[in-house]
C-alpha cells in the first residue's frame, strides 16, 4: 500500500474542497473517510476515530436537515446538538444550530453557535468549497451579523495574510448590500492566493450589482476559465469574455495540458465484480455517468472563442442574414 501518498492526496484534496459539498448530502466528506482508513492502516486510531466521527456528524446534520426543512425546528435543534457533541469543529452545524437557535427566539445561545461557526470557517473553507451562505441565512438579520463583524474584525488583524478571512469578510460585506467594500476584500483573498476559485467567482457576480471596469471583468474572467477550463466549477466563465487572443492564448494552453483520453482504463476488479454479480441500479448509473463523462471534453481554442456571449451573438446574426430573416 502506497500510504504516504495517500495521506498526501486526501490533505490535498481537503486544502482545495473540506466537505466535497458539489457530492451533496450522503456523499460529501470523502476524503476525511478515506485518511481516516490511511490512519486507521498506520496503526493510528485515535485521529482515524476523529476524522470518522467528524463524517458521522455530517451525516446526523445532513438528517437533521430534513426535519428542518419538514418545519420540525424542535427536533432539528435537537439533532444539532447532538451532531456537534460527534464532532463540535464543524462549522457548517454550528452555523445551521446558530441560525435556528436564533429564529426560536434563544438569541443569547445563538450568538454563541454563531461566534464558533464564524471562527472555524478560515479553517473550514477551501479554494471551491461549495456554500450557500446567503441562502442559509449565515449571516442574516443584526444578532448574526453583529457576532460576524467582531470575529471577522479580529480576525482580519490577527491574520491579514488568511485569505479565507477576506473572503469571508468580502462575503459579509455583500451580505449586507457594501458592494464595493466586498469586492475589494475578494481583490485581497486573490492577490493572496491566485488559485482561489471562489474568491474569483465572487468577483465575477458581483459585477451585476456594482459597475466593474469591462478589462476588470475580462481579467477575472480570464483567470477563472484558467483555472477550470471545462467549467466544472465556475460555469460559462468564457460567456462575457471579450478579449478574444487572451482567450485563444489560454485554451491553447489548456490543450496542452490536459493528456489525450486513454483507450483502456486500469480494472477495478472488486466494482467489476460486483457490478457483474447483479446491481443493476448501479450498471444504469455507471452508464448514465459514462455518458455524461464521454461529454466532458476540454473544448477546442476555437471552441472557447466560440462560447462567449459576443461570438454567440455575431453567429445568430449571420444566420439570420442568411435565411433572410429581417
Amino acid at each position: 500500500m502506497k500510504l504516504d501518498e495517500a495521506e498526501r492526496t486526501a490533505h490535498a484534496a481537503i486544502a482545495v474542497d473540506p466537505s466535497d459539498g458539489e457530492e451533496g448530502p450522503g456523499d460529501r466528506m470523502r476524503a476525511y473517510a478515506v485518511l481516516a482508513d490511511v490512519l486507521d492502516a498506520r496503526g493510528n486510531a485515535a485521529d482515524a476515530t476523529l476524522y470518522r466521527n467528524a463524517v458521522q456528524a455530517i451525516r446526523d446534520s445532513e438528517r437533521a436537515d430534513e426535519f428542518r426543512l419538514a418545519g420540525m425546528h424542535s427536533r432539528a435543534i435537537a439533532m444539532y446538538t447532538k451532531a456537534l457533541d460527534r464532532f463540535a469543529d464543524a462549522y457548517c452545524i454550528q452555523s445551521r444550530l446558530a441560525v435556528e437557535l436564533n429564529a426560536s427566539g434563544n438569541a443569547l445561545l445563538a450568538q454563541e453557535h454563531y461566534r464558533r461557526a464564524y471562527e472555524l470557517m478560515p479553517s473550514s473553507f477551501g479554494r471551491m468549497e461549495s456554500h450557500c451562505l446567503g441562502c442559509e441565512n449565515v449571516f442574516g438579520g443584526e444578532n448574526a451579523q453583529g457576532v460576524a463583524e467582531k470575529v471577522f474584525g479580529d480576525l482580519v488583524v490577527k491574520m491579514p495574510t488568511n485569505p479565507q478571512v477576506h473572503y469571508l469578510l468580502g462575503y459579509l460585506r455583500e451580505e449586507q448590500d457594501r458592494y464595493a467594500e466586498a469586492l475589494s476584500q475578494y481583490r485581497t483573498a486573490t492577490t493572496l492566493d491566485a488559485d482561489y476559485l471562489n474568491a474569483w467567482k465572487r468577483q465575477r457576480d458581483i459585477a451585476g450589482n456594482i459597475d466593474v471596469p469591462a478589462v476588470e471583468q475580462d481579467r477575472v474572467a480570464l483567470r477563472l476559465y484558467e483555472l477550470d477550463p471545462r467549467g466544472r466549477h465556475s460555469y460559462g466563465a468564457t460567456s462575457n469574455i471579450t478579449d478574444w487572443p487572451a482567450l485563444y492564448a489560454l485554451a491553447t494552453k489548456a490543450q496542452a495540458l490536459f493528456p489525450a483520453l486513454r483507450a483502456t482504463l486500469y480494472p477495478l476488479a472488486a466494482s467489476q465484480h460486483a457490478l457483474g454479480a447483479g446491481a443493476p441500479a448501479r450498471r444504469e448509473m455507471l452508464s448514465h455517468y459514462r455518458s455524461f463523462s464521454d461529454g466532458d471534453t476540454l473544448p477546442t481554442a476555437g471552441g472557447a472563442i466560440a462560447s462567449t456571449g459576443l461570438m454567440r451573438a455575431l453567429s445568430q446574426l449571420i444566420e439570420m442574414s442568411v435565411a433572410g430573416t429581417p
